[in-house]
C-alpha cells in the first residue's frame, strides 16, 4: 500500500489494542506519482487506545475555585486521571483502525499524567506512566500560579517523511474543582508535522486520585 500527499487524510494503528509500547503512526492515504510512502510516525504519543472512552467516562468541568491546604502547591503532586481529546486542526484528519470501522476527524481517550510539584509551583509530569521509572512516559514541564493557572510543555517524538524530531506542545490551563475532586483542565496545538499541515488540538480533563 502507498501513500501520499493528494488525499491529506491521516491514520493512527496501533498493532494490537492491548499492545501499549508499539507506536502510533500517522500517514496520508493515497496513490504516488514517484514520490514514495510518506509516513508520520508518532514513536511516543501517548493516546490509550485500547481504552476510548465515551461521555459515560468524561471527568466533570471545573465548577468552582479549588482551595488548597496546608500542604500548598505540593500537596497537589501525584496521579491525575481522566482523558485527552484530539481534534485535527489541519488537513491531516484522524483514523483510528480497530478492525471493526473508522474512527475519524477527532479521538478520545483514557489518560493518566503522574505530577510532581515543587512548593514554588514548579512542576515535572510523566504521561502515560508505566512504573515510578518509566523513561518512555512523554515529559512536562512547567508552573503554576498562586491563582492555580498552569503553564506547561509537553515533549514528544516525531517522524515525518523519514525526518525524526522534536515535537513541543504548549499547554495552558487551570486546576479547580469539579463534581469529582481536584480537576486539572488544559488545552493546546500540537504541531506534529507542520509542513504537511499535521497539526491537532490537545484537550485534557483530569482528576487527581
Amino acid at each position: 500500500m502507498r501513500y501520499v500527499r493528494p488525499n491529506p487524510r491521516v491514520q493512527r494503528t496501533r498493532s494490537s489494542p492491548s499492545a501499549r509500547s508499539s507506536p502510533l503512526t500517522r500517514h496520508p492515504l493515497g496513490r504516488t506519482n514517484g514520490l514514495g510512502r510518506r509516513l508520520v510516525q508518532l514513536h511516543a504519543f501517548s493516546l490509550s487506545l485500547a481504552v476510548l472512552t465515551k461521555c459515560s467516562s468524561a471527568v466533570p468541568p471545573v465548577t468552582q475555585p479549588l482551595e488548597l491546604g496546608a500542604g500548598g502547591l505540593a500537596s497537589l503532586s501525584g496521579d491525575w486521571i481522566g482523558s485527552v481529546e484530539t481534534r485535527q486542526a489541519g488537513k491531516c484528519t484522524i483514523g483510528y483502525r480497530s478492525g471493526v470501522g473508522w474512527q475519524s476527524g477527532t479521538l478520545k481517550a483514557r489518560e493518566h499524567v503522574r505530577l510532581r510539584i515543587e512548593p514554588d509551583g514548579y512542576f515535572t509530569a510523566a504521561e502515560d506512566p508505566k512504573n515510578e521509572s518509566d523513561a518512555s512516559a512523554l515529559a512536562w514541564s512547567g508552573a503554576i500560579g498562586d491563582d492555580l493557572k498552569v503553564n506547561a510543555s509537553r515533549k514528544s517524538q516525531a517522524e515525518c517523511q523519514g525526518v525524526k524530531s522534536e515535537v513541543t506542545t504548549r499547554l495552558q490551563g487551570r486546576i479547580g474543582r469539579s463534581t469529582a475532586g481536584p480537576t486539572l483542565e488544559l488545552a493546546g496545538q500540537e504541531e506534529t508535522c507542520p509542513e504537511m499541515d499535521c497539526v491537532f488540538t490537545l484537550s485534557y480533563r483530569l482528576v487527581k486520585k
